[in-house]
């Protein structure tokens, strides 16, 4: 059987119309036969709208029955002075556990598919395309060299870096430069 990969979204409130318009864009452009699940990582407070699963998934279409919904505090404790944007890298990280497949691709709730998802565009030779990116002269640097220490692992990661585990997130072909 070929390897299914599973989607991943972290939602926060702001984002909401986001995340219509780009279940509608998986549920017109994304086959089914690629897709074992579909993870929406509800990263709140503030509290999203009432109602917001039920609409969010009647979105999906045919593919509603894939959605799983998972609250961030299921994933992670975080400090109450943490930034939006890190709370959603730890999500995107911690939320591994959850996925019922050996890949998975974020995205953030502003991707939306403008044409139909392959498997030539997510595998190079049954391996997943990977975008690789270095960090040399990157603002995000000072935050990637702790981390690297942290786990031991050398500071070349810092010219290609790619996560110690399995699963990933890989980010398609059509997004490199």
């Amino acid at each position: 059987m070929q390897q299914q990969y599973t989607l991943v979204t972290v939602a926060y409130v702001d984002d909401v119309g986001f995340m219509h318009l780009q279940a509608r864009s998986i549920a017109r452009y994304v086959p089914r036969n690629l897709i074992k699940q579909i993870i929406v990582v509800e990263n709140a407070p503030p509290a999203l709208p009432d109602g917001w699963r039920h609409k969010l998934k009647r979105e999906y279409g045919s593919l509603a029955d894939l959605v799983k919904f998972i609250p961030a505090s299921q994933l992670a404790v975080m400090a109450p002075d943490i930034g939006g944007w890190f709370t959603q890298q730890v999500l995107k990280l911690a939320v591994a556990d959850e996925v019922a497949t050996d890949y998975y691709l974020i995205l953030d709730a502003k991707n939306h598919f403008v044409f139909p998802l392959t498997r030539e565009r997510l595998e190079v030779n049954g391996k997943p395309n990977m975008f690789i990116h270095g960090y040399e002269k990157h603002t995000l640097r000072r935050y990637l060299e702790p981390i690297l220490h942290y786990f031991g692992l050398p500071q070349s990661h810092i010219k290609q870096m790619l996560p110690p585990r399995r699963r990933f997130s890989c980010r398609p072909s059509w997004f490199a430069r």
